[in-house]
């Protein structure tokens, strides 16, 4: 039996990286965690908060951070919540008739993050869990406004003569986690995040069913959008 203690940072190393790092990771400890751990010996603290692990052992969250770093010899990825963490604001943020829902990262970091489940994020979190606005005003704000705004003729809405994009999810089961799932399946074996939805029932493009119980249906009936 390997009675060894578990590695730790040198002193002066130690000291370097408190200075660094402390403003940054004291602020941020409830919205980082340890979301994937590849040590056995670890894999229980696989999902909690910098916070929590530092509270139970009874450290700041910098040692935590550190600490738990070199314990999973550097085999841990960390994630942190940046923006837009509080409940209240972000009622707040969601209800202000100014404020465009829209994503732009545009797949710059496929191997970091994925933030493509926000709609029903949205729709599951912010609305049927913590009800900050209804249903109809949601569907609303992820259809017709971006249509409008970006100017996207014939979409956004149902009614005659537009083009029949529909998307039929199920109210009560409608949503996606806040934490992307990894596969290894880009060319030479890369990794990449993606954020799978549950409630989705069907999705129809220009009258065209392209997703059907749970998986495409490899129909294609979009077309070139040009503004």
């Amino acid at each position: 039996m390997d009675n060894r203690p578990p590695p730790s940072a040198p002193p002066s190393t130690a000291e370097t990286f408190r200075k660094s790092r402390l403003p940054l990771i004291s602020r941020r400890s409830c919205q980082s965690r340890a979301s994937e751990v590849k040590s056995p010996a670890l894999k229980a603290l696989e999902g909690r908060s910098i916070a929590d692990i530092a509270r139970e052992q009874s450290k700041d969250g910098v040692d935590a951070f550190r600490d738990l770093a070199l314990q999973g010899d550097l085999e841990i990825e960390f994630t942190m919540a940046s923006f837009n963490t509080r409940v209240d604001r972000m009622t707040e943020i969601l209800n202000d008739k100014s404020v465009l829902e829209a994503l732009g990262d545009g797949g710059a970091h496929v191997d970091m993050l994925c933030d493509a489940g926000y709609p029903t994020y949205l729709l599951g979190t912010w609305v049927r869990e913590r009800q900050a606005l209804t249903l109809e005003e949601e569907v609303r704000r992820l259809t017709s406004d971006p249509a409008e705004v970006f100017g996207v003729r014939g979409r956004g809405r149902l009614a005659p003569s537009l083009a029949a994009d529909v998307a039929i999810f199920d109210p009560a089961r409608v949503g996606s986690t806040n934490r992307s799932e990894r596969r290894f399946d880009l060319p030479g074996g890369a990794k990449r995040m993606v954020m799978p939805s549950r409630g989705v029932e069907y999705t129809v493009v220009n009258g065209v069913v392209t997703w059907a119980d749970g998986k495409l249906t490899g129909a294609a009936a979009d077309q070139v959008l040009r503004f």
